[in-house]
């Protein structure tokens, strides 16, 4: 298990004013826990611990299996996220139809994502993407997820670079940086380089 990950960038500028930034980002990962294919049987013990395959049902699950661990917003947060997941709903869909039934199929998808939380899971692992810098992009155990403050790097090297004509992002994960620069630098050749094959392929994926 990889604890830490160091991520330098180098950018180079026209002529000879030539700039460099090194950002080293750091972050402890959680094993993945995988999602389990569930039998017949195995659904109707499930139905069995919620009050009714209801959405209000499942957003009371989540708040009695996750309330120890996370704030109340945090935790409808989790669930809002889930529901456009798996259940195509955004949250407006989900505030306006407590009483809307759920099929059996997507009633396990729902309920087997709150057991990974309670585990500590990271959400992005188990839904297996993330929201960054105007992008949904994919993430799994293999890469860091990228955090807000990643956004806001994004932000700096740009603010600092406007004029330049290539990026090399090294150890670039799921390639988030390299990504949002090449978003605001349309015009700059970016590269991004990593010595994981798993981070390279989910990268490559984005």
């Amino acid at each position: 298990q990889r604890a830490f990950q160091q991520c330098a960038i180098c950018f180079a500028q026209p002529s000879d004013s030539r700039k460099r930034k090194r950002h080293f980002a750091s972050q402890v990962f959680r094993r993945h826990t995988a999602l389990h294919h569930k039998s017949h049987s195995g659904a109707q013990s499930l139905t069995m611990k919620l009050a009714d395959n209801t959405i209000q049902s499942l957003r009371q699950h989540y708040n009695n299996t996750l309330g120890k661990l996370y704030e109340p917003g945090e935790i409808s947060a989790m669930f809002e996220l889930t529901a456009a997941h798996y259940l195509n709903m955004n949250r407006s869909d989900v505030a306006l139809n407590p009483k809307l039934r759920v099929n059996q199929s997507n009633l396990i998808d729902v309920y087997d994502c709150a057991k990974l939380l309670a585990k500590q899971v990271p959400l992005q692992y188990i839904l297996g993407e993330t929201y960054f810098y105007g992008m949904t992009l994919k993430v799994g155990p293999g890469v860091l997820i990228p955090r807000p403050e990643t956004e806001e790097l994004v932000d700096l090297i740009v603010k600092h670079n406007k004029t330049a004509k290539s990026a090399l992002d090294i150890g670039t994960g799921s390639g988030c940086i390299a990504l949002g620069i090449k978003k605001k630098l349309p015009g700059a050749t970016v590269m991004a380089i990593d010595t994981s094959q798993t981070a390279l392929q989910i990268a490559a994926g984005n």
